[in-house]
């Protein structure tokens, strides 16, 4: 059992003043959720923990392919950076106007799955 998080905040939610556990494929889900939505050079105990969505925004508005943002998605999901992370068992890219789609399948040290969908949009 993990503790749930606030996605917006990272911070743990309290009911009744105790925690509120999640089971370990939720707390995943999270951990990989606060990675991706995390921007890098950010986190003060390591700088590398993140994803560059700068980069990916400057780079998905100059038409940059599919394979260029995904290496930046790959590079995120490092599991030298996240220990939690078995690893990367699927990612794919696409297009939609000036809209990027990502989705990628991650498996966990704790043998759970999760799979996200991001969508990296030009900076207006």
């Amino acid at each position: 059992m993990a503790i749930l998080e606030d996605l917006r905040t990272g911070d743990p939610v309290i009911e009744n003043g105790n925690y509120v556990q999640v089971e370990d494929d939720y707390a995943f889900y999270q951990v990989i959720d606060n990675l991706i939505n995390c921007q890098l050079g950010t986190e003060v105990l390591n700088r590398m923990y993140g994803f560059d969505l700068k980069t990916a925004i400057q780079m998905n508005a100059k038409g940059a392919s599919e394979k260029v943002l995904q290496s930046l998605l790959i590079e995120a999901l490092d599991p030298s950076k996240e220990p939690l992370i078995k690893s990367i068992d699927s990612m794919g890219a696409w297009r939609e106007g000036q809209e990027m789609n990502l989705k990628f399948t991650v498996s966990s040290k704790l043998d759970t799955q999760v799979t996200l969908v991001e969508t990296i949009e030009n900076a207006v």
